[in-house]
């Protein structure tokens, strides 16, 4: 009896220190991710006001009076933003981001116009501004 405890506790200690390993390990490749995407793409931090019109996301980065489409990992913050829609009374939210400056061929010209392509979303916030 004594013996079938003992493997138990040490059943559950060595899965217990797995674990601790694959946590270490998605931190150590969330950093790998970020630091690839700084150095090798050229991602940077950004903050701004963002919205939504006609299915196309929209950030007016703080500061700017310049309008960029963001495209890229947009998904949970069109998520976010029509659960807040309602209650933003600019109809834009803070965000925070990191993305990476791209251009975008319009459909029918030869003009490019500048994206931002967004490598990691951050914060959104329905109740603050850029000030």
């Amino acid at each position: 009896m004594r013996s079938v405890l003992l493997l138990t506790l040490l059943i559950i200690t060595l899965h217990g220190c797995g674990k601790d390993e694959t946590i270490q390990k998605d931190e150590a490749e969330i950093r790998k991710e970020t630091e690839f995407s700084r150095k090798v793409i050229g991602a940077e931090f950004k903050r701004g006001m963002y919205s939504v019109s006609n299915d196309s996301a929209k950030f007016n980065e703080c500061g700017s009076d310049k309008t960029f489409a963001l495209e890229g990992d947009t998904e949970e913050l069109k998520k976010l933003y029509n659960k807040f829609s309602g209650r933003l009374p600019s109809g834009k939210a803070y965000i925070e981001i990191e993305s990476f400056r791209s251009t975008k061929s319009p459909d029918s010209e030869s003009i490019s116009d500048t994206v931002f392509v967004v490598t990691k979303f951050i914060k959104f916030d329905a109740n603050v501004n850029c000030n």
